[in-house]
């Protein structure tokens, strides 16, 4: 588990939810962390409006997906103290 992992996962159980930048060449996105489940992550993705799961492995290896064919890979956060 890197830094970035723990510190998220420890602001989302906390009940804080965390801005999470991701992007894939030149396509760049902000999604919000709003929680745990199991080892998953909750993300709600602002240009659907819809809440998704994805897998904690699927974060670690850079493999976000929000429904298609494009991978994610987060390159920043913004944690709340």
């Amino acid at each position: 588990m890197c830094i970035r992992d723990r510190a998220i996962t420890a602001a989302v159980q906390s009940g804080q939810s965390v801005p999470l930048f991701v992007g894939s060449g030149v396509n760049g996105h902000i999604v919000l962390v709003t929680g745990m489940q199991g080892d998953s992550l909750e993300i709600y993705e602002p240009s659907s409006g819809q809440k998704m799961t994805i897998p904690k492995d699927d974060f670690v290896n850079n493999r976000i997906s929000f429904g298609g064919e494009t991978r994610y890979r987060p390159w920043g956060e913004v944690i709340p103290k």
